[in-house]
């Protein structure tokens, strides 16, 4: 049901409201599946040159998905084979400040991921100025409980 006044002015501000909620810009999602942003899409370059160098054996870009708990799941930016067949998984991050920048959620998934997975490294990566950086993802101990609605 809309509001309606025979007020001009009332009609006028409502009209007003009704355009600034039509040209409000929409947000964009965080990530389309399967499609680089421009910091992977670097990143991509970067390996590339490393595996032409003979550090690296081959790469592959959200390869695989791995399952954190139910329903709940995590995909590693890259896949990284190194020349003596260990596994990483690079997470790509944008820079802020001297560190890199990650939403909460992200943080904790890389952190399980690598609890979970002992058998793989995992590290973030983001550029600083023409500079890719790198910090390994340290393993967190988890401690699981039941509660009674698991039984």
């Amino acid at each position: 049901m809309a509001f309606r006044s025979k007020d001009p002015a009332v009609r006028a501000l409502i009209a007003r409201a009704d355009h600034v909620a039509d040209t409000r810009k929409k947000a964009k999602p965080a990530h389309t599946p399967g499609r680089l942003n421009k910091g992977e899409s670097l990143y991509r370059d970067y390996l590339s040159i490393r595996m032409r160098a003979g550090e690296v054996q081959s790469f592959a870009f959200e390869a695989d998905t791995l399952l954190l708990a139910h329903r709940c799941t995590y995909t590693p930016d890259f896949r990284v084979v190194l020349p003596g067949g260990t596994i990483e998984y690079h997470e790509c991050k944008g820079r802020k400040g001297k560190s890199y920048y990650a939403r909460e959620d992200a943080r904790i998934k890389i952190k399980v991921a690598a609890s979970l997975y002992p058998q793989f490294t995992f590290c973030v990566v983001w550029l600083d100025g023409g500079t890719w950086r790198r910090k390994d993802v340290p393993r967190v101990v988890l401690t699981i409980t039941r509660t009674e609605n698991d039984q």
